[in-house]
């Protein structure tokens, strides 16, 4: 339990049941006392709607099982647990649970279990007058659609304003210099990101001082310097260049000509590269400049001139000591000084188009409470929000951003103060969102020290979720792991929290597969066999394709591995296998918005027509190429009128007079580009069109904008029941588990980040007065900077810090298997990823060979049968309604209020009993579906009664107690049709289903019913009974 006025926090490896813990605080601070109301004075938040949705389904379900009238529903290790620590009998347990159940169904507004970002909108809601915004404003989570409008909108002015031009100009021309394009409009956009992100807001405010002005002057000033420089080096080089000349003296007369190519490299633009190496060092110091092999006459002339080649020398070197580092930081600074030239005028853009469209980012929710609320005192934020909270619980806190903490500290200490309590849990190994604002380390220092805050931190040291031999496999290897970090904070992290305690559950496996990079291999296509291979294996064995997860560093092995998985009949579910752009239909349906759109865009005909006739959508009796080269260029609406040659009828005149999601229906059914009803893809698409519409205009031209936009991540969602391979990143997966886990290409550079940027101080005068600067983190800053060194070793501390958190992440979602397939190395030297496992496998002296496989753990599994999960395809009609809606003045004779009464009360029964598993489920769904107004106030009586008849007849009685596993509207395939009986019950092996029927009996439905059966004695169950339900003033079972 948690004690009054302390800060509890919980330190919580992967799998250690950390929603357990939170879930049992919780229950114990509703359930200690008869106030069934103390729930509403609880907030509890986490980091995704995912997480908040999971928190209060667990505590809902365990109030659930507490308020059973069935004793036996009692015997959970929680319901004791709580039983033990509040020192109540069982029985009060079961009252309070029944009444705080109660009390929260009824008044589930005030059951808290949110997001952060829900909170922090709600305190700007009730603070939005004195904030001086809209009351009516709205929030917009694509915060990178509107700062690419913002962008675009800049763009649209140049040539207006000559200064924010020229600065424009200048950004392309930079990137023409780095052999990149000349279109700026994608840089600025993602220069301009650090608009929104937190840790950047305090160097935005600074540079808000700067004028473009201030801006041109400092790059003038830079390159004036830098050209001051480099002419200096010139000149040293020249001087070498005229006592060789002057004395006759060649080049490869010089020992390894190391002296002649030190003067070389003043000519390069990289003064990183000039160095005095030891060698070099060594000749000057014993003036043996010359090699063995040069002629007497030759050394002469050397000797002669060894005297002014060190003064040379010594002057160049001087220069350089005093100059060098000013050039390379110069160079970084001109590497984004044109970027950040305009961002300003960025967030001028961005502040109008917000204030234009009475809208708030998401993202900049914590700064304005930073700003603007925090400082309230705490009692006036309670006041204004209607709400008192007494208790925190504060989930993922090492996701937290530093602003997030300091907003919310100021409420937690004002209840710690009085005698309320909160709760943090985190596991700063798990923090992988450092680029959207999460900080690992503070949740390190604050589980050491408490924040000022009065605390009490534990360890959930056991880990419940993987079996034994990964518990101690990820033990040991993060212990070995932990000795690659110089920050020594990080280096504890991982020595001291990688001792998690086992549990029952053994013959887990790990295998580690360490494949050769060589001229003769193909390293990709040899983690492509491996996860086949294994993937292959794993079916034999027994396990199912869903309970395969691969998890990926980034998108790209993802779409290689499911194109892999795919031409070789392997089921998967991937983002990007389900991405709508990928979908034939999608693209050509974009390809036809594109050619309305563009009339000569003849480029989009040809490669549309192409399409249409490779995936058998268009037959001609004439030769493709022929009709194309008559066709392709001819006026729009004859185009169309040529494709009526192949059966496809499109008349451009009505498309375009149509809305665009009218339009988009209209091109499906005039390319017959429905060939199937189970099209999920065209669903999709259409309902990203319907949301896109009820924001913006029809305007094709913004639609297809805002495609070009969205269409790298839109993808068609499918349900977890489908029996394929997951594909995902590792990120998605953070919170998940899976029984197998393969992990392939786990070889990412894990040391360095190459399009890192950070934040350095400046000395002001010497810098046009600004003091901060965004630079590459390059390692020239460790020679060109007084601090350089500090700054580039915390920065790459958390570079390396972060990627073996992904690590982590990754290994520690498998419960029974885990498969890891990274490079075999040989040098010692930590570069990537494949360096922990080759270094771990070394210290476990374990001979490594170029195609190496370590395992460790067994493969004897117990595989137990269970339902199969079907998804019912997505049926889609499409229809020209314009044609067929008809007013009928006639129709009232005809319609039978009786019949269509008794149907609207058949489906309410059917959904009703779709949602009772068991008996004790009765009155929770019933008023459940009172308050959201699924049933009528006027029905609800009747419905009870007739729900309450049902299932306490004498004959299904027995199928609504929990000795039985329910499945209700399940989906179940067999002999290529989708089944989907009423309810069935299973217990050892032995089926019984339940069909329910409110109309008059038939026999086609004993059909349907034996059809059912069927179908599950092909799934391996044995039929018990097969039951025949009418509703209606009475009810009548039949038993077939």
């Amino acid at each position: 339990m948690i004690d009054p006025s302390l800060l509890k926090i919980y330190n919580a490896s992967a799998g250690s049941g950390k929603t357990y813990t939170l879930v049992k605080e919780y229950l114990s601070i509703i359930l200690r006392s008869n106030d069934y109301y103390s729930f509403s004075r609880i907030l509890a938040i986490t980091f995704t709607n995912k997480a908040a949705a999971e928190m209060k389904d667990r505590i809902i379900l365990a109030l659930k099982e507490f308020a059973s009238e069935n004793p036996s529903d009692w015997e959970t290790d929680l319901f004791k647990t709580l039983c033990r620590d509040l020192q109540i009998q069982p029985i009060q347990l079961n009252e309070r649970a029944k009444k705080t159940l109660s009390r929260i169904i009824h008044q589930y507004s005030n059951f808290s279990v949110s997001t952060i970002d829900k909170f922090t909108h709600r305190l700007i809601r009730n603070f939005s007058q004195d904030l001086g915004l809209s009351s009516n404003f709205e929030v917009e989570m694509d915060a990178d659609k509107i700062l690419n409008e913002s962008v675009e909108v800049l763009l649209s002015k140049l040539g207006q304003d000559p200064k924010v031009t020229a600065s424009l100009v200048n950004f392309s021309l930079a990137k023409l210099d780095e052999d990149k394009s000349w279109n700026i409009s994608l840089d600025l956009a993602n220069t301009a990101k650090i608009l929104l992100k937190e840790d950047h807001q305090g160097f935005i405010k600074q540079l808000k001082n700067h004028s473009i002005e201030d801006f041109t002057q400092l790059k003038k000033s830079i390159t004036k310097q830098q050209k001051e420089i480099k002419q200096q080096l010139v000149a040293y080089a020249n001087s070498f260049s005229s006592i060789l000349n002057n004395h006759g003296i060649l080049t490869k007369s010089f020992a390894y000509q190391d002296l002649p190519n030190y003067f070389k490299k003043f000519n390069q633009s990289d003064l990183s590269k000039i160095i005095i190496g030891t060698r070099l060092q060594k000749q000057l110091d014993t003036q043996q400049l010359y090699s063995k092999t040069t002629d007497a006459e030759q050394t002469v002339k050397i000797d002669a001139v060894i005297t002014q080649i060190e003064k040379l020398i010594q002057e160049s070197s001087h220069f350089l000591e005093k100059n060098k580092g000013i050039f390379l930081l110069n160079q970084l600074i001109l590497r984004t000084i044109s970027s950040l030239t305009v961002i300003n005028e960025i967030e001028k853009e961005l502040t109008y188009l917000k204030e234009e469209n009475n809208i708030l980012l998401n993202s900049e929710f914590n700064k304005i409470i930073s700003e603007e609320i925090k400082n309230q005192p705490a009692p006036y934020i309670y006041e204004r929000i209607g709400e008192k909270y007494h208790h925190y619980f504060i989930d993922e806190f090492q996701d937290t951003s530093v602003l997030q903490w300091e907003n919310l500290k100021p409420l937690v200490e004002n209840q710690l103060a009085q005698s309320g309590n909160a709760l943090i849990v985190g596991d700063s190994k798990q923090s992988i969102y450092r680029w959207r604002g999460g900080d690992p380390e503070q949740f390190m220092i604050l589980s050491e020290t408490g924040d000022h805050l009065p605390f009490k931190t534990e360890n959930l040291d056991t880990n419940y979720r993987s079996f034994k031999e990964i518990i101690e496999f990820n033990n040991h290897f993060y212990q070995n792991a932990s000795k690659s970090f110089k920050n020594e904070q990080y280096k504890k992290l991982y020595s001291e929290t990688t001792t998690q305690k086992t549990n029952a559950k053994e013959n887990g496996f790990v295998e580690i597969n360490l494949i050769e990079k060589t001229r003769d291999l193909d390293y990709n296509e040899v983690q492509l066999s491996y996860i086949y291979n294994t993937i292959q294996s794993l079916i034999e064995e027994g396990f199912a394709y869903e309970e395969i997860t691969i998890l990926v560093r980034n998108n790209k092995h993802g779409i290689q591995i499911a194109q892999h998985l795919i031409e070789n009949q392997i089921p998967i579910i991937s983002k990007e296998s389900l991405l709508l752009k990928n979908a034939i239909e999608i693209q050509l349906i974009e390809k036809i918005l594109r050619i309305i759109h563009v009339e000569n865009d003849y480029k989009t005909r040809v490669e549309f027509l192409m399409q249409l006739s490779q995936n058998n959508l268009f037959s001609l009796d004439t030769d493709l190429h022929s009709f194309i080269q008559k066709a392709v260029k001819l006026p729009l609406h004859l185009f169309f009128k040529e494709l009526e040659i192949g059966s496809i009828f499109f008349d451009l005149k009505m498309a375009r007079s149509k809305s665009l999601y009218d339009l988009v229906e209209y091109c499906y059914r005039a390319f017959h580009l429905i060939q199937e009803r189970d099209n999920g893809y065209i669903q999709y698409f259409l309902d990203f069109i319907i949301i896109y519409t009820s924001r913006n205009s029809n305007d094709l031209h913004d639609f297809l904008l805002y495609w070009d936009e969205k269409k790298e991540k839109e993808s068609v969602v499918t349900p977890n029941e489908s029996n394929a391979v997951q594909i995902m990143t590792i990120h998605k997966s953070k919170g998940l588990q899976f029984p197998v886990v393969i992990l392939p290409y786990a070889d990412w550079d894990a040391f360095s980040d190459r399009n890192a940027h950070i934040w350095i101080p400046l000395e002001d005068q010497q810098y046009e007065n600004f003091n901060h600067f965004y630079v590459p983190a390059s390692k020239n800053l460790t020679e060109s900077h007084k601090t350089g060194k500090e700054i580039m070793d915390q920065n790459n501390d958390q570079i390396q810090l972060d990627n073996l958190n992904i690590l982590y992440v990754a290994t520690t979602r498998a419960v029974e298997r885990l498969y890891i397939a990274t490079l075999h190395q040989k040098e010692t030297k930590p570069s990537s990823i494949a360096y922990y496992f080759n270094h771990y496998l070394d210290e476990k002296n374990i001979p490594k060979t170029e195609q190496f496989l370590y395992q460790t753990g067994n493969k004897n599994r117990k595989v137990t049968s269970k339902l199969s999960k079907s998804i019912l395809p997505i049926e889609f009609y499409s229809n020209e309604w314009h044609s067929i809606l008809e007013i009928s003045k006639t129709a009232p004779k005809f319609w039978n209020i009786e019949k269509t009464t008794a149907i609207e009360y058949g489906n309410m029964i059917h959904h009703i009993l779709s949602k009772i598993e068991y008996e004790e489920d009765v009155d929770m769904v019933l008023n459940h579906l009172l308050l959201t107004g699924f049933i009528p106030k006027s029905y609800f009586n009747d419905v009870q009664e007739k729900i309450t008849q049902i299932i306490y007849s004498q004959d299904l009685n027995l199928y609504f107690k929990k000795d039985y596993h329910i499945f209700n509207e399940r989906d179940i395939y067999h002999n290529h049709r989708i089944f989907r009986p009423d309810r069935v019950v299973i217990k050892n092996n032995q089926a019984t289903i339940i069909d329910y029927k409110t109309g008059e009996q038939h026999s086609q439905y004993e059909n349907q019913l034996n059809q059912y059966a069927e179908a599950l004695k092909n799934l391996g169950y044995q039929i018990e009974k097969k039951l025949l339900v009418y509703i209606h003033q009475t009810i009548t079972i039949i038993t077939l």
